[in-house]
């Protein structure tokens, strides 16, 4: 997965690959809502939850994500359970009937920012790796 986030603002763009590096699906979201491009099919919602569910099969949490992959608890949900370091840094969260674990952190400019996120939802599991940061 490769996603560019926020630039210009409110504008996301992720491309979802396969394990040898092809886009297997390309999702963009701006202020009108969401497009996702897979099996050269355009489908349009106005959330990428839904759209990832409808098209994909499995729940893309793009809403609260956004906040999760910068180690945040995301503002908009209630957090049932929240887990900190001694450092201060989440190790775990439950939100929005999501389990997100953060097992690593990677020292970036200006603050400690996860390299790697394990997320839950039932039986869906999703694991980022984080390999290289880009914040402005």
């Amino acid at each position: 997965m490769r996603w560019e986030h926020g630039r210009p603002a409110a504008l996301d763009r992720i491309f979802l690959n396969s394990p040898l590096g092809q886009t297997v699906a390309f999702l963009e979201r701006d202020a009108t809502g969401v497009t996702l491009v897979a099996d050269q099919q355009t489908h349009r919602a106005v959330d990428a939850e839904s759209l990832t569910r409808d098209v994909l099969g499995w729940t893309l949490p793009l809403t609260g994500l956004e906040h999760w992959v910068l180690g945040r608890v995301a503002p908009e949900n209630t957090p049932s359970v929240i887990e900190r370091d001694n450092a201060g840094r989440l190790t775990s969260l439950t939100q929005n009937a999501w389990r997100i674990t953060f097992p690593r952190y990677a020292e970036a400019p200006h603050r400690a920012l996860p390299s790697r996120i394990d997320l839950q939802y039932g039986t869906l599991e999703i694991k980022l790796i984080i390999d290289d940061w880009n914040v402005e």
